[in-house]
């Protein structure tokens, strides 16, 4: 709290927003959505708020991203998009995993989310030139898809 502390008066300094991050880590004290939300609560301030990664989100099985979205949404500032499957931190192509990305869009409209979306994927490397290019476009849509509604 104390490092948070001096960070926020940083930023409230420079208007910028401190997003805090749900991570993939088991052990970890801020691995959950429901431990970022605590702590952002706590921090009490309009420049600190959630990174939801929908990833990471996922690997615990505990909360789908959609019903996160729902339950945090106030608190989210920003997002990072990738999928995956439970218990492992694949950044996967959204669709390539277990997520429910009809229900994630539906919640960031119920929510009226207009903050940032952060893809974090990307086609494998190994591919030829020609095809990395197509999936990047195809990845675009994907991303495009998603939101369409919002």
């Amino acid at each position: 709290m104390d490092f948070f502390g001096r960070l926020l008066k940083t930023a409230e300094e420079e208007n910028v927003i401190i997003c805090i991050e749900n991570l993939p880590f088991p052990g970890f004290s801020l691995s959950k959505p429901d431990a970022v939300h605590r702590l952002v609560k706590e921090l009490d301030s309009k420049n600190v708020g959630m990174c939801l990664d929908t990833g990471h989100t996922a690997c615990f099985n505990e909360i789908s991203p959609g019903d996160a979205v729902r339950r945090f949404g106030e608190s989210i500032k920003a997002f990072h998009i990738h999928d995956t499957i439970p218990g492992h931190d694949l950044h996967l192509i959204p669709g390539f995993g277990i997520i429910d990305w009809c229900d994630f869009a539906l919640a960031l409209k119920e929510t009226g989310f207009d903050g940032a979306f952060s893809l974090e994927t990307l086609p494998p490397r190994k591919l030829p030139l020609p095809l990395f290019e197509e999936m990047s476009i195809t990845l675009s849509k994907i991303a495009k898809h998603i939101i369409a509604d919002i």
